[in-house]
């Protein structure tokens, strides 16, 4: 819980972003830009939380 509502401050403050671009374990991802033209697979993640809304786009990073 305490993860989640950190996130969400992350999320609400506009910082998520910076934070995601800047974490040793994400930054890799970055740029965006270098994806295109790449294939994506969509997974389906069965644990996710019955409240949690995939298509909501505050929960998602995207570049194109």
């Amino acid at each position: 819980m305490a993860i989640e509502i950190g996130l969400e401050k992350l999320i609400d403050s506009g910082e998520f972003d910076s934070f995601m671009q800047n974490h040793k374990v994400t930054k890799y991802a970055f740029p965006l830009d270098k994806w295109k033209g790449k294939r994506i697979f969509q997974l389906n993640n069965p644990l996710l939380s019955k409240q949690t809304d995939p298509t909501n786009p505050r929960y998602w990073i995207t570049a194109f």
